[in-house]
């Protein structure tokens, strides 16, 4: 999708601030997390935190990281071990390589119901043929506050741990790059 860049800018130079207009791709277009986009060599990424919204059955079985691995695998780019079956199983995981520390770690987030948060169950609702399929575009301000507050909560409640591995991340650079 194209749209009129915000930022335009004709005197910045190297910038895309000097193109009159954006243009926007759906990240997740090879597989249904951004992967490909993230692992631009360019880009040096050391650690990506994954929220996917998949719908069901995918989600449950860890087919979108299955698909970033085998992505992965064939630009020749480093991933963590991926425990597809349990991915779903809980509310953040952390994978990581420990035998490379140049591998980036995925933190991956799974959309899922968290009885902390309501009664709220964004699979059984798509499940169901409610409001939570991609290809709705005419949620009501309840159902995006509703589906968006889910994911926050998720998101709030993984907070420590992804503080955590995040300095663990930075000691483990510090310490392979200080050798």
């Amino acid at each position: 999708s194209k749209f009129n860049n915000f930022a335009y800018d004709p005197t910045v130079e190297a910038s895309k601030q000097r193109n009159p207009s954006l243009e926007l791709y759906d990240a997740g277009i090879d597989g249904n997390l951004p992967f490909p986009v993230l692992f631009r060599p360019e880009r040096e990424v050391d650690i990506i935190i994954a929220s996917n919204s998949s719908k069901y059955p995918d989600i449950n079985r860890g087919r979108a990281l299955r698909e970033a691995k085998e992505w992965a695998a064939r630009a020749g780019i480093k991933f963590p071990p991926i425990d597809h079956e349990n991915s779903y199983a809980k509310f953040i995981n952390v994978y990581s390589d420990p035998d490379d520390p140049d591998c980036p770690v995925v933190i991956y987030l799974p959309l899922k119901h968290n009885a902390l948060y309501s009664d709220f169950d964004p699979q059984e609702v798509q499940r169901a043929g409610g409001y939570c399929s991609t290809f709705n575009f005419n949620m009501t301000k309840e159902q995006i506050k509703e589906l968006s507050g889910l994911s926050q909560f998720n998101m709030t409640m993984a907070d420590p741990v992804i503080k955590e591995t995040i300095k663990k991340v930075i000691d483990i650079k510090t310490k392979h790059f200080s050798e």
